[in-house]
This record gives C-alpha cells, sequence and structure tokens, in this order.
C-alpha cells in the first residue's frame, strides 16, 4: 500500500495536498475500493445473486455520489459567491443522478 492509501482525509487535507472537499471525495473512493474488493470475494465465492446485485447497486450509488461531490465543488469554484445557486444545482444533479 502506498503513502497515498495509507493517508487519512485529515492527514491529506492538513498537508495541504488537497482540499477538505478532496480529501472527502478520496475517503468516498477509498470506501468504495474496498466494497468492490468485497464485490470481487462475493463473486469468487459464487454467492446469492441478490446480495452480489445489491452490492453492485451500492458501488454504483458510491460512485454517482463521487461525481456529484466533484461537481457540486467545481460549482462552488467556479461560480464563488453563489452559494444559494451552487447548492440548486447541485441538488438538481442529485436528482438527475437518482433518475437516471
Amino acid at each position: 500500500m502506498d503513502e497515498l492509501e495509507q493517508a487519512t482525509a485529515t492527514e491529506i487535507a492538513e498537508a495541504g495536498d488537497a482540499s477538505a472537499g478532496c480529501a472527502e471525495v478520496l475517503v468516498r473512493l477509498r470506501r468504495l475500493e474496498g466494497q468492490v474488493r468485497g464485490l470481487q470475494r462475493m463473486i469468487l465465492e459464487k454467492r446469492d445473486c441478490t446480495a452480489t446485485l445489491t452490492q453492485v447497486l451500492a458501488v454504483r450509488s458510491g460512485l454517482d455520489e463521487v461525481g456529484a461531490r466533484i461537481v457540486e465543488a467545481e460549482l462552488a469554484r467556479c461560480l464563488p459567491g453563489q452559494d444559494q445557486h451552487s447548492e440548486r444545482l447541485a441538488a438538481a444533479i442529485r436528482l438527475w443522478l437518482k433518475l437516471r
């Protein structure tokens, strides 16, 4: 495991290597990485289809959330001082992700 994988979100943010939002995204990605490893084990162990698909949906939902957080951070960066508009756009994006 390399240094980036071992670092926590707080350590990343404190070190100045990433903004707090970026650190949060990295933590979520690490969690998803663990879920994907679990999914691989489930497939190798020929686990129940319903349980496996439930895990697939959880990973997919997690990736959608990561994407929404990245877009939200970019909106905040591109629309400084427009917090209300950024929040409304982020909410619309989250709704869109749920509908697809």
